[in-house]
């Protein structure tokens, strides 16, 4: 499914490849400041990601941070900002994230959807509610091909850009947007697709190479700090 003026996301699930880069990345937030980041999930589907991020955080101990979900897709946004709908499921992540996991990353995995999510025997899923609000979690409606997000400490934008591959004309018109929706010094992570789709058309590698340091590459993703 894709929206041919606007982009959404609607495959998720929750800590959907987070246990790498991600994990690194908010424990350098909690040691550098600020003490209450905003992190922005463009793309955010039905909000998996948001609430893997805040858990991510609460692990940290970074209570207090803004975590806002923006999504073009009015469905998938009205479904994330139903706070009484489910917020995904644990056996899906289990299954997804278990092809590549094993040993301590598997059950690190294990570990955080146990200690941050509800599930029953119905394998209906909820965010522990006193973790939720410890936080200011928020979903808007946004279109990155057209603007910018509000400015972020951290903008995270994966697995949206590559349903632009072969348009450049709107790859960088996303580079452009994401990149004004980045703090000075802030940080922004992409998908592995996405950064070849970038570094692929000249203008927006040569924008890359001069506003950002070299991205840190892992398994699940790229990571870019603004200069």
């Amino acid at each position: 499914m894709m929206n041919l003026n606007g982009l959404d996301a609607p495959t998720t699930w929750l800590f959907r490849d987070m246990n790498e880069e991600l994990s690194d990345l908010i424990g350098e937030l909690h040691a550098r400041g600020p003490a209450n980041p905003a992190i922005a999930s463009v793309g955010s589907s039905t909000g998996e990601e948001v609430y893997s991020l805040i858990a991510l955080l609460d692990e940290a101990g970074m209570t207090g941070a803004k975590v806002t979900g923006y999504e073009y897709n009015a469905d998938l946004l009205a479904r994330s900002q139903d706070l009484s709908l489910p917020v995904g499921s644990t056996l899906r992540s289990l299954e997804k994230e278990g092809v590549f996991l094993k040993g301590d990353d598997l059950d690190r995995l294990r570990k955080l959807l146990s200690a941050y999510f509800d599930t029953d025997l119905d394998q209906t899923t909820y965010m522990y509610p006193k973790v939720r609000d410890a936080y200011l979690v928020g979903f808007e409606k946004a279109d990155i091909t057209t603007a910018p997000v509000p400015e972020s400490d951290v903008v995270v934008c994966r697995n949206l850009a590559i349903y632009s591959e072969n348009d450049a004309k709107r790859l960088k018109a996303i580079y452009e947007n994401l990149g004004r929706s980045v703090a000075d010094g802030g940080i922004l992570v992409i998908d592995n697709k996405s950064r070849a789709m970038f570094e692929n058309v000249p203008e927006i590698r040569k924008a890359l190479e001069k506003g950002y340091g070299p991205p840190k590459v892992s398994r699940t993703g790229s990571v870019y700090r603004r200069k």
